[in-house]
């Protein structure tokens, strides 16, 4: 982690940034001056490294990708300097000199991407590499122009949800490729024209990996991977295959396939390594400085000699980038200037004023937590690695137990079982209590989050409990009341339900159930009016209870009853893949306003005093409006966060984070207008104001990737 100088600045002042973040895949590509570059997929967009892995700098800046979890070069990026990144929201391509990524597929997410050089016979394929594409819903796509133009490729194909692809280095000549699919493996020897399924066997088909030796032609090796049995070889082309019993229990998720032999393996307990084609292999994961690469997402190797034992290799996982110049011997952090950690929320204490304490949520980490207003960061660790942290590549994977050679070190190590946290609420009454909302429950802290205990819902599920699959929490909403406070949370259960309301008055001593305005529907937000003490009244935003993927009506519903009658407010319609909806009630004021609406690029507000019927409902009129400018990218700003000015009773101040920076509205969100002065990344994902904003004046923004920047409004 970095921090900021702390002199006086005019405008958005950068606290931190944090170095680190889920890397999913790893790609590398020899340059045309003749050095090795790699490429990283992040959730915040493509990163490249020049420098053998040692530092990162985003690709295509200002016009990230949001989202992206394959990345692949042009077999020619020497000449071409063409990068594809798949990513939930499609296929993109960036090309040296450029100024930004182009979309080249939308619709599907895209999982998979495999280049193969064009027939150096065939004049007319010299329009770039030949492309395969595996998606999420929509099987293969292939193009044999460097993206110009896309066929589909699915004959023979019995699974549209394509994991991974493997072309031959000659595909241009041989016609053969591999596509890994929760069905099984398929092969293609007539250029993607047709498919058919290898027999590779397993009684379950998965298989979720496949990759070929960058010597195909000579040697003729295959390596998928069933994630439940393992790695499995072929060395001739696919018709045959040996398992590989030794790497049974690895949990394997990804194979690599270099020259002289050399294979790489990201699994969940190490990197397995083998010298020999697969025959034998090194998992080599019990010593300390391995803890980083455990639960490991993709290996490649840099640069290496294929006939000796020294080689680069980098890791992408959870925490970020790992790197061993050593073939694997040795490991160390490799993320500077890496700023892709998902953090998607920043809290700010009750007593902000005295406390300077702050928490960002960052779902696959846990809970982060600053002491001195936002310029260092810590996580709530056992006392191993709390004197030691230095970044978020430092904190130990909460979801899965480190084992070493001291059992005492373990003890204490394990000491910590904070699972990922996805939402997170600080109690209003000044205490240290913090609600934490995970994949597995709601838990409590009572000292700052230093240690978490989970609270016990299972009071309102009634005999429904025993049906349970997950508990995951992804909302939580806190308001005083007269018995101490209020806890609503939104519970996820994993059965294809709508989501349950859960709510506490007694700080979550005891529990019980909200009805919901509607099972026929999914619950996207959830809130509890300032006022809830005295009004009784909450926001749920819904849509139907059909494919999400599906375009749809979200709704906005409220009730003054504390749950037990509901009424429509308000229904807009939803975009395929979901919109983020930001619900903010506002306290009592005297203009009259009750709640705004932040939605895609819009802020939508009740107009006063104006009512319609609607099937037999009244409802408010709403008014929109939309915020200015761009994005980098062109698009209109999409709204990640909107939040009400602590003293908005007398300023009627709103604050949004959008992907195209802060807007501010000083007339209760009837005008926004763009507030950037000195952020150098516009896109952000959250904004608080202080608690005691009305005499400090001081507001905090989240940068995508993880910067904190804090700005004096005067």
């Amino acid at each position: 982690m970095t921090r900021g100088e702390g002199r006086a600045v005019t405008g958005w002042e950068r606290l931190a940034t944090f170095e680190g973040g889920t890397v999913s895949w790893l790609a590398t590509a020899t340059a045309a001056d003749g050095s090795r570059h790699a490429f990283a997929a992040t959730p915040v967009g493509v990163f490249r490294s020049t420098d053998l892995g040692l530092r990162w700098s985003p690709l295509g800046e200002p016009s990230r990708v949001a989202g992206v979890e394959v990345v692949a070069a042009s077999p020619s990026y020497a000449e071409d300097g063409i990068v594809f990144a798949g990513a939930y929201d499609g296929l993109f391509r960036w090309r040296e000199g450029g100024t930004e990524w182009e979309h080249l597929l939308s619709g599907s997410k895209v999982m998979s991407v495999a280049c193969a050089s064009p027939d150096p016979v065939d004049d007319s394929s010299s329009d770039g590499p030949i492309v395969l594409v595996g998606t999420a819903e929509d099987g293969i796509l292939i193009s044999r122009d460097g993206g110009r133009t896309w066929d589909g490729a699915n004959a023979g194909l019995l699974d549209l949800a394509v994991f991974e692809l493997a072309m031959s280095p000659d595909f241009s000549q041989d016609g053969i490729a591999f596509a890994a699919t929760s069905s099984g493996l398929y092969r293609t020897r007539n250029g993607a024209e047709s498919w058919r399924e290898v027999d590779v066997g397993l009684d379950d088909g998965v298989v979720t990996s496949v990759a070929v030796s960058p010597t195909f032609p000579e040697d003729r090796l295959v390596i998928a991977i069933s994630f439940d049995f393992g790695l499995l070889r072929s060395t001739d082309a696919g018709r045959s295959w040996e398992d590989l019993s030794e790497t049974h229990g690895w949990m394997a998720s990804h194979a690599s396939c270099w020259s002289g032999g050399r294979i790489g393996a990201a699994t969940e307990i190490g990197v397995g390594l083998s010298d020999d084609g697969g025959q034998t292999w090194r998992l080599d994961w019990r010593h300390r400085e391995m803890r980083k690469v455990r639960s490991s997402h993709h290996v490649v190797l840099l640069e290496g000699d294929p006939e000796g034992s020294s080689g680069i290799l980098l890791v992408g996982t959870r925490f970020g980038i790992v790197r061993s110049d050593d073939w694997g011997r040795t490991w160390s952090s490799a993320n500077s200037g890496l700023a892709a950690a998902l953090i998607t929320d920043l809290v700010l204490s009750p007593a902000f004023e005295h406390d300077q304490t702050l928490y960002l949520v960052a779902p696959l980490v846990g809970p982060m937590l600053s002491t001195d207003g936002g310029r260092t960061w810590a996580a709530p660790l056992d006392p191993v690695d709390r004197a030691s942290l230095s970044a978020p590549t430092d904190i130990l994977d909460p979801d899965n137990p480190y084992l070493g050679d001291d059992p005492e070190e373990n003890a204490a190590r394990n000491a910590y079982h904070m699972p990922s946290l996805l939402a997170a609420a600080r109690s209003p009454n000044g205490d240290q209590l913090i609600y934490g909302g995970t994949y597995r429950g709601l838990h409590l802290s009572r000292d700052d989050g230093q240690t978490w205990e989970r609270l016990n819902l299972d009071a309102m599920y009634g005999p429904e409990r025993r049906d349970l699959l997950v508990e995951v929490v992804e909302t939580i909403s806190v308001a005083e009341t007269s018995s101490g406070v209020c806890i609503l949370v939104l519970i996820e259960t994993g059965r294809g339900m709508a989501g349950l309301l859960g709510a506490s008055d007694d700080g979550g001593a005891t529990w019980y159930a909200v009805a919901t305005p509607s099972e026929q529907t999914f619950t996207r937000a959830v809130v509890l009016s300032p006022e809830y003490r005295s009004d009784g009244t909450i926001y749920v935003a819904t849509h139907p209870a059909a494919l999400r993927t599906e375009a749809k009506e979200l709704s906005l519903w409220r009730t003054t009853d504390r749950g037990k009658r509901w009424d429509r407010w308000l229904e807009v319609p939803d975009v395929a893949g979901g919109t983020a909806i930001r619900v903010v009630p506002l306290p009592e004021n005297r203009w009259g306003d009750t709640v705004v609406l932040g939605y895609g690029g819009q802020v939508l507000r009740p107009r006063q005093n104006a009512w319609e019927n609607k099937g037999g409902a009244r409802r408010p009129v709403w008014d929109a409006v939309e915020l200015p400018g761009q994005d980098a990218a062109g698009r209109l700003p999409a709204i990640a966060g909107l939040v009400a000015s602590p003293s908005y009773a007398e300023d009627r101040t709103l604050f949004a984070a959008t992907s195209a920076g802060v807007y501010v509205s000083r007339d209760g969100g009837a005008t926004f207008a763009a507030w950037n002065d000195g952020l150098e990344s516009l896109a952000t994902v959250a904004v608080a104001p202080s608690p005691a904003y009305a005499r400090d004046r001081l507001v905090f923004a989240l940068g995508l990737g993880g910067t904190i920047w804090r700005r004096l409004d005067d």
